[in-house]
């Protein structure tokens, strides 16, 4: 329920944000005016920034982040891309295009909204072959549990898409050879369970104790993600012979092609995944199929449980990347501001590059050679792409051939369609693996944040550069957002291995100021905890600070004559509203100069030294 009540709440807030808008427009002659409003809204200026900088800079804003910037952004691509789609729906396409398939969708979206009974998927998905999902045991029959295979059902439910439920199975860049692919099990993030048992046709009596071994179920794997993780790469006769699990057979269902035994996995954590296969194994079964039977409805119908005008458009954005930037080029954009994305966020990307290259070249540590050298070359090896398109092909080509394979019949209605759309995305999703690493466009696993693509080129999509978060027409330090961050975090992480003093060493070369000090980098979790992470994220903050500032950046330092804070003034303070790092900026070596404060320790409040920051090192 949890879940559920996230996205409704989620949801609530675009609508407020919505009639927000419309009682409160302001008329601005350009982005300047607009963003330095947005920001002064924002924050509060009777507090003193040398004490309490975080009041100073969000005021009485909660998770000034997403409710100020990041949800009205959001709220800003769908009411465009709404627009679009509903002018476009009605025309007619050529056969095949990715118009037709496009508006197949978004128009079986919309007339399911409207249907009283929708189309249930659990009637067109079972668990396995010829045997039915336990609700549909006919009254005086027992479900034949005996015939139930976790691993089988998984596999199957893993075919649409949903990899995040009892073990998460990846296509990743191999970490020991780039050039391929491998296949990568980890344990989830989350695991969430409803109480929607009655509701789907167990007798109250059967729903009360379903829901009691779901739960007890649920708490076991909790309690099994604490220990620190045994990483290994195993084949499949390894991990079978060695630890007592068979995977085989859920490869196979999952590529739906034969494994050798000797296929070798990479496996993040083996101890959970020994301990998830013997309680799976003696629960029961019943209550097993059910939780996936569960997690796969909340997993098909999560994006549509809003009446919200443009969930639809949702919808085809994330089951349609890629048709959705091209419409978003074609229709939104235009040409002379699609030309604006490229160039300044390719822009961005550079002028963050140079930190981190000269930090290495200077080499303060007086680091091997051969280390540095592999540094540069990993970094030298990073390219961007700006809204996940190819570079070198025609756009509409390259859309028209991707989904030339996705057959969409005149009478499916949304939920066959949902269903194709999904296994087609995973699909394309897996079929990397045993074909060599590219840099083609592939679908993003979040489109609504920058990544970090095959360990080599970092994608950043279009819906990070839309404003309030990203402005291509203003002053140049509106640039320098969660974007900026974002992206040299993953320049950072790209230079991570698995050996944690040679990290450390990393970091400790990167940071000119000593932020890092004694810290070492953790060996124990993929997180950062506490002080530790404070000074890790000081440390980018630093290097974005100097991308900016430093002489011959390219950049714009000259007093704004739309306001009278410096620039400097103006770098806090917007990463402050555009990041979740308001303690960590007074940490920085020109915090107390920018705002005149007696010392850089003054500024941190009881507030901060109780801040907990996680950093996740994301290895993708």
């Amino acid at each position: 329920m949890e879940r559920r009540s996230r996205t409704i709440t989620w949801l609530g807030c675009l609508f407020l944000l919505g009639i927000s808008a419309e009682t409160d427009k302001r008329l601005f002659f350009n982005q300047n005016e607009q963003i330095m409003d947005h920001i002064l809204r924002i924050m509060d200026e009777t507090e003193n920034p040398c004490t309490n900088f975080k009041k100073y800079s969000t005021g009485s804003t909660s998770h000034a982040f997403y409710t100020s910037y990041s949800l009205p952004a959001l709220d800003n691509l769908n009411r465009k891309f709404y627009a679009v789609f509903e002018q476009l729906k009605n025309r007619a396409y050529e056969s095949g295009s990715p118009e037709e398939k496009v508006f197949k969708l978004y128009n079986a979206c919309q007339a399911d909204q409207k249907k009283e009974k929708k189309t249930n998927y659990l009637e067109v998905v079972q668990p396995d072959i010829n045997l039915s999902w336990p609700q549909n045991t006919p009254d005086g029959r027992q479900w034949p549990k005996e015939r139930f295979q976790w691993l089988v059902t998984l596999a199957r439910l893993r075919r649409f898409g949903m990899d995040d439920v009892l073990l998460k199975m990846s296509v990743q860049v191999d970490s020991e050879d780039h050039s391929k692919y491998t296949v990568v099990i980890n344990k989830p993030r989350y695991l969430f369970y409803d109480d929607l048992l009655h509701e789907l046709g167990f007798t109250k009596s059967k729903a009360t104790f379903l829901n009691e071994e779901i739960k007890k179920l649920r708490d076991n794997l909790k309690n099994e993600n604490e220990d620190k993780p045994l990483k290994k790469r195993l084949s499949l006769l390894e991990l079978e012979s060695q630890h007592g699990v068979s995977l085989k057979k859920y490869l196979e269902v999952v590529f739906d092609r034969r494994f050798p035994p000797s296929f070798k996995l990479q496996i993040e954590d083996v101890n959970y995944l020994v301990r998830l296969n013997q309680l799976i194994s003696s629960s029961d079964q019943e209550a097993v199929a059910v939780l996936l039977m569960e997690r796969f409805i909340d997993f098909m119908t999560l994006s549509g449980r809003s009446d919200a005008s443009y969930h639809c458009g949702m919808i085809v954005r994330d089951l349609m990347e890629f048709a959705s930037n091209l419409i978003f080029e074609e229709h939104i954009l235009g040409e002379k501001k699609l030309g604006e994305y490229q160039l300044q966020a390719t822009q961005l990307f550079e002028a963050l590059l140079k930190p981190f290259r000269s930090g290495l070249e200077r080499n303060r540590l007086n680091l091997p050679t051969s280390q540095i050298s592999d540094h540069l070359k990993t970094l030298n090896g990073i390219t961007v792409n700006v809204g996940n398109m190819p570079k070198n092909e025609d756009h509409r080509r390259f859309v028209t051939s991707y989904y030339e394979d996705l057959d969409l019949e005149s009478d499916d209605d949304f939920t066959i369609i949902n269903l194709k759309m999904r296994v087609f995305k995973t699909s394309r999703e897996l079929g990397k693996l045993g074909n060599p690493v590219s840099n083609d466009p592939s679908p993003l696993r979040s489109i609504q944040s920058v990544n970090l693509v095959n360990l080599s080129t970092i994608v950043i999509p279009y819906s990070v550069l839309v404003e309030p978060l990203f402005m291509t027409r203003g002053h140049d330090i509106f640039k320098f957002s969660r974007v900026a961050f974002d992206i040299s975090s993953l320049l950072m992480n790209a230079l991570l291995t698995a050996n944690c003093h040679a990290n450390t060493n990393l970091i400790k070369t990167l940071d000119d100021h000593d932020i890092f000090g004694n810290s070492q980098f953790s060996c124990d979790k993929d997180y950062m905890e506490g002080d530790v992470a404070h000074k890790y994220v000081g440390v980018i903050l630093n290097l974005i600070h100097e991308a900016y500032f430093l002489p011959g950046s390219g950049f714009d330092q000259s007093q704004p004559n739309f306001t009278d804070k410096s620039v400097e003034q103006l770098f806090f303070l917007f990463s402050a509203q555009t990041n979740f790092i308001t303690e960590v900026l007074t940490m920085m070596p020109t915090f107390a100069k920018t705002f005149n404060c007696p010392s850089a320790s003054s500024t941190l409040t009881s507030e901060s030294s109780n801040f907990n920051i996680i950093v996740a090192i994301i290895k993708t």
